[in-house]
């Protein structure tokens, strides 16, 4: 994990996913010795289209996702009033990669915030 001030911090991390038809709900918990989050995503997949809304109960935030899901990967935009950036994840067997990029507003660039490599 990468904070926004700061060095970049080995965390753990839970993830839970549950699927109703086209409906998802994946928490990731996540927690180092500096630093932690909480996140929740309630995700609806239709026609290779991914929306839904997303928030973060530590840091009091939340939003909106947006993006495309395609074979084995989901690559999402997450607005909202305290962070807009990106996600996508990666899965490969029982493995899966969570990448989270922040946007800049001032510059406009995307800084790598999380970096998380998952299995069961």
């Amino acid at each position: 994990m990468t904070p926004l001030k700061g060095n970049a911090e080995k965390v753990s991390c839970r993830a839970t996913y549950k699927t109703e038809g086209a409906a998802v709900t994946q928490n990731i918990r996540c927690a180092g010795v500096d630093h932690k989050f909480a996140a929740s995503f309630n995700l609806t997949y239709k026609g290779g289209r991914v929306s839904g809304s997303w928030s973060e109960a530590l840091y009091a935030a939340s939003g909106a996702v947006s993006g495309t899901a395609s074979g084995n990967s989901v690559r999402v935009r997450l607005s909202g009033d305290k962070f807009a950036g990106r996600m996508s994840i990666s899965l490969s067997g029982s493995r899966h990669a969570i990448t989270i990029v922040q946007l800049d507003k001032g510059s406009g660039a995307y800084r790598p915030v999380a970096n998380l490599s998952l299995h069961r």
